[in-house]
């Protein structure tokens, strides 16, 4: 992949007519650049701190019999008082010096997951009185459902946004996964996930605010990706949706994501398309959706110029095909001629695309 200055990408654009106000392009990125953004390492960190100290404040208030976990109303109260606490916080510290204003960072964060924690725990305990006729497990769902919308939007820390999204999303799937007999229930979640995650890569009007959201169904897809490689996938559910129907969405979602990040209006006529088209219906036919699923990232994270999201594509696709490999039910001397020749194909698609100049940029 070549590299291009700003100015020659802002160039072209113009050039070709996809830029209609420079102006303001130019001061988006001028603005963009002068933001401090922490690297992805302090935000894990963050998080991590951030976690053990609503642990801490849990067990505090448990410890002081000021809440009691038998008590739900104790619990809900908690939780509401620690979330208000967490918001007065952060917006009374956020312009402070950076000293102060990092402190107040991680006690808002630190008071903001305690108080869900408690709030939902709080919120699954009204299961016992019948006025929802759900499971317990589904009460857990709905609580983080209420804690995560209203907050996602008033509180703009991505940690948050993303810890909040990412355990609402686990917890549907394993609801789908255990509370069912059969796989009807998380093969529709499944889809909705793939919409979902589809749709928001391709959102070309997407703020960054989503961003938490998006990298939150990515890992959920993930984790559908694990347990349909599993053995519990077999022994969990009843098949009623056999495992071949899995492929065909995130098939289908590969080959639309292909389509539509084309720089032509006739992109889908082109040779390379057709050859990348067949390519995708091959794979879904023979391949694993964990497979389909970590190169449809590794194709996003070469679109968007995201680091992270190609890292995570390259461990994940290095497993599932470690794991798709082992699973064949073949000997170890067919298994090293699958290697050899599926090699062999990537190297010769390799050579025909430098020949064809698919790899060129316009």
């Amino acid at each position: 992949m070549k590299s291009y200055s700003v100015q020659s990408v802002l160039d072209w654009l113009s050039t070709k007519g996809l830029l209609s106000r420079r102006q303001q392009a130019e001061a988006f990125l001028l603005t963009r650049r002068n933001i401090e953004s922490l690297p992805i390492t302090i935000h894990v960190l963050l998080g991590i701190g951030a976690f053990i100290g609503s642990i801490c404040v849990v067990g505090f208030l448990i410890a002081t019999k000021i809440i009691s976990y038998e008590n739900e109303v104790s619990l809900l109260v908690a939780g509401i008082v620690s979330i208000i606490l967490a918001l007065l916080l952060y917006f009374s510290m956020r312009h402070q010096r950076p000293l102060l204003q990092s402190f107040a960072l991680q006690c808002a964060l630190m008071l903001m997951i305690a108080g869900k924690v408690l709030f939902v725990i709080g919120f699954a305990k009204l299961s016992k009185y019948g006025i929802i006729s759900l499971q317990k497990e589904w009460f857990y769902s709905i609580a983080l459902l209420i804690v995560t919308v209203p907050i996602y939007i008033i509180f703009p820390l991505k940690v948050d946004r993303f810890i909040s999204s990412l355990a609402l999303i686990l917890s549907i799937l394993f609801n789908t996964l255990t509370l069912y007999a059969t796989n009807q229930y998380f093969f529709a979640y499944y889809l909705l996930l793939i919409i979902s995650t589809w749709f928001l890569f391709t959102w070309r009007k997407k703020s960054l605010h989503w961003t938490p959201f998006t990298y939150a169904s990515t890992l959920g897809l993930c984790a559908c990706a694990f347990y349909l490689a599993s053995p519990f996938s077999s022994h969990l559910q009843n098949e009623v949706v056999n495992i071949f129907y899995f492929n065909i969405p995130l098939g289908l979602a590969l080959l639309m994501l292909c389509l539509s990040l084309g720089s032509s209006k006739y992109y889908f006529m082109q040779l390379s398309t057709l050859a990348a088209g067949i390519g995708i219906v091959i794979l879904t036919l023979i391949s694993t959706p964990g497979i389909i699923l970590s190169l449809g990232l590794l194709v996003l994270s070469y679109a968007k110029h995201e680091r992270a999201l190609f890292v995570l594509a390259s461990i994940f696709l290095c497993l599932f095909l470690i794991h798709f490999y082992y699973s064949l039910p073949h000997t170890l001397e067919y298994k090293a001629a699958i290697l050899v020749a599926s090699g062999t194909a990537l190297l010769a698609s390799r050579m025909i695309m430098k020949q064809m100049k698919w790899d060129s940029e316009e």
